[in-house]
């Protein structure tokens, strides 16, 4: 399906399953083939499943620098008013886009739920972001892999990957270069700095959220950096319907499909929130 933005610029929409609708929103560096695997497992649990690819991706509009918080939710708002969809899924800086559609007066009353998973949020100066600057100027010089470095360094500060020598992470970057999944990185890394950039400069408490509606579920993964459950929970406690819960796995869960983020998934778009809440 070929849908088109408030601004003209358009949009591809691809569809599997039958049943209430769920549009996906992939994160940063990726594109929406990344999350096939996901849409099939959802659309197996009864539901059509709707992805796209945000800007400066294949199928879409380029990234011009103009681009605002606004322009994200314009998009979501086509895709949601094509599809009739009335549900949500982010990962990631799709997240932070799902949650900010919550808000959004164009897009609120269009949405029942959201779910998001280790969404991109900068709450009370979680994570750091004092790095942007030096990630953008490296992709503006075309070396990936030291952006890739930086990128690794600053958004996983506790894992190892956070503390190896830039050396030692310029090697695995470059290795990371050349899988069919950095390639697809690579495409896509200019459009990726002004993605964080709009998402840092977001940042203030998690009381921001507090006037999302949606029924909200907010899972982070227990090997992910921690800070993704810190500001879940934060964001869950402000909302009049939002739960944080950690399943068990890293960053790429919706990635690869893990049954420890379908089933929950499936249970809430499907059935509501399980009973067996994470206390707040």
């Amino acid at each position: 399906m070929r849908v088109h933005s408030a601004d003209g610029s358009p949009l591809t929409v691809h569809t599997v399953g039958d049943g209430p609708g769920i549009v996906l929103l992939h994160g940063g560096g990726l594109r929406e083939s990344h999350y096939r695997r996901l849409a099939k497992a959802l659309a197996a649990g009864g539901f059509a499943v709707h992805r796209y690819n945000r800007r400066g991706r294949p199928d879409t509009a380029p990234v011009t620098g103009d681009e605002t918080i606004a322009t994200d939710v314009e998009d979501l708002a086509a895709v949601l008013a094509a599809t009739g969809a009335r549900s949500a899924f982010g990962h990631s800086g799709g997240g932070f886009v799902a949650l900010q559609a919550g808000m959004a007066s164009q897009t609120a009353a269009m949405l029942d739920r959201i779910a998001v998973f280790d969404p991109g949020l900068y709450i009370d100066g979680r994570p750091a972001g004092g790095w942007i600057d030096e990630f953008e100027r490296w992709v503006a010089a075309g070396d990936y892999v030291h952006a890739f470095a930086v990128l690794t360094k600053y958004t996983y500060p506790d894992d190892l990957k956070g503390r190896m020598p830039f050396g030692i992470a310029k090697i695995f970057g470059n290795l990371f270069f050349k899988t069919p999944i950095g390639k697809d990185m690579a495409e896509v890394m200019p459009s990726f700095g002004p993605e964080i950039r709009r998402i840092a400069e977001s940042e203030g408490p998690a009381s921001n959220y507090a006037s999302i509606k949606a029924r909200t579920l907010l899972l982070a993964g227990t090997k992910s950096p921690g800070y993704f459950l810190e500001n879940c929970r934060a964001v869950a406690a402000e909302l009049a319907d939002g739960e944080a819960r950690a399943v068990k796995g890293n960053h790429t869960l919706p990635n690869v499909a893990a049954a420890s983020i379908v089933k929950p998934l499936i249970a809430f778009f499907g059935e509501g929130v399980s009973p067996d809440r994470e206390a707040r």
